[in-house]
C-alpha cells in the first residue's frame, strides 16, 4: 500500500466508498441491459475506473482533487444526490409497461414532464433537442426523464443547503483545514482568502446554473454525430438524464459549501 501511496488506516473507508460508487454505476447497467454485451462491459469498466479513482483519492495520504474530503457531510450528500437522481430516473424508465405500482410511477413521471413543459423549460428543451428525427414531435419519455432527474436534483440540493445552513457546518471553524479540504485552491495570503473563497463559490454556483443548457447543446451535437435514436434507448436515456441533472447540482453544492 505504501508503494501505491495509500495510507493503511484509510484504506477500509476508501474501499467502502469505492464499492458504493461501483455498485451505483453498475445497477442501471445490470437492471436494463444485463451483464452480457459490449455496451454493458464498457459501462462496467467505466464503473470500475470510477471506483479505483475514489479508492486512491480517499486512501491517499494527501488529497489531490476531491474537495471537502475531511469536512463531512458534504461529499456524502453529493454522492447521495447523484445516487438518488440516478435511482429516480432508473425507476421511471424501468417501470414503463408495468401495470402495477411501478406503472403508476411511470405515469407520474410523464405527468410531471407534461406539467413543466414550456418554452423556457429545460426538460422541454431536452425533448426538443434529443428526440429522434423520425418522431412526430418531442418525445414525452425523454421530457419526463429530464423532468424527473432535474426535480430530484433540485430537491437534494435544497436539502443540502438547509443542512449546511442549519446544521452548524463545518463545526469548529478553527479546525477546518483549507489545505486538505480544498486541495486545488491556492491558499495565498490569509487576508484575502475569504474573499477569494466566496468568489470561487459564486463561480461554482453560476457554473451549476448554466451547465444544464451547455450540456444540452453538447448532447444535441453528439446526437448528430451518432445514432439519432440513441437517447430513446433505456440505458443511454437513464445515464444522460442523470448526468445532465446531477453534474450541475454537484457544482451548486460545491458553490454553497
Amino acid at each position: 500500500m505504501q508503494a501505491l501511496g495509500l495510507a493503511g488506516a484509510r484504506v477500509p473507508g476508501a474501499a467502502l466508498r469505492a464499492a458504493l460508487v461501483f455498485a451505483t454505476a453498475a445497477v442501471p447497467i445490470l437492471a436494463l441491459q444485463g451483464p452480457a454485451g459490449s455496451a454493458a462491459e464498457a459501462g462496467l469498466v467505466a464503473a470500475a475506473a470510477g471506483a479505483l479513482f475514489v479508492l486512491f483519492e480517499y486512501g491517499a495520504r494527501t488529497p489531490t482533487l476531491i474537495d471537502f474530503r475531511f469536512a463531512a457531510p458534504v461529499n456524502r450528500m453529493r454522492f447521495g444526490m447523484a445516487a438518488g437522481v440516478l435511482a429516480s430516473v432508473l425507476l421511471f424508465v424501468a417501470s414503463a409497461g408495468d401495470g402495477g405500482g411501478l406503472g403508476a410511477l411511470h405515469r407520474a413521471g410523464l405527468d410531471l414532464g407534461a406539467a413543466v413543459d414550456g418554452w423556457a423549460s429545460p426538460a422541454g428543451m431536452a425533448a426538443n433537442l434529443l428526440s429522434r428525427p423520425s418522431a412526430l414531435g418531442p418525445d414525452p419519455v425523454i421530457r419526463a426523464a429530464a423532468a424527473v432527474a432535474l426535480g430530484s436534483a433540485l430537491v437534494f440540493t435544497a436539502l443540502f443547503a438547509l443542512t449546511l445552513r442549519f446544521g452548524d457546518w463545518p463545526g469548529d471553524a478553527a479546525a477546518f483545514r483549507a489545505e486538505v479540504n480544498l486541495p486545488t485552491f491556492e491558499l495565498g495570503d490569509r487576508q484575502d482568502r475569504t474573499a477569494r473563497l466566496r468568489r470561487l463559490g459564486r463561480q461554482a454556483v453560476v457554473l451549476g446554473l448554466t451547465m444544464p443548457l451547455a450540456l444540452l447543446a453538447l448532447a444535441g451535437i453528439a446526437g448528430r454525430l451518432v445514432d439519432p435514436d440513441v437517447f430513446a434507448r433505456p440505458l443511454p436515456l437513464v445515464w444522460a438524464s442523470a448526468l445532465w441533472a446531477a453534474a450541475p447540482a454537484s457544482q451548486l453544492m460545491r458553490g454553497v459549501a
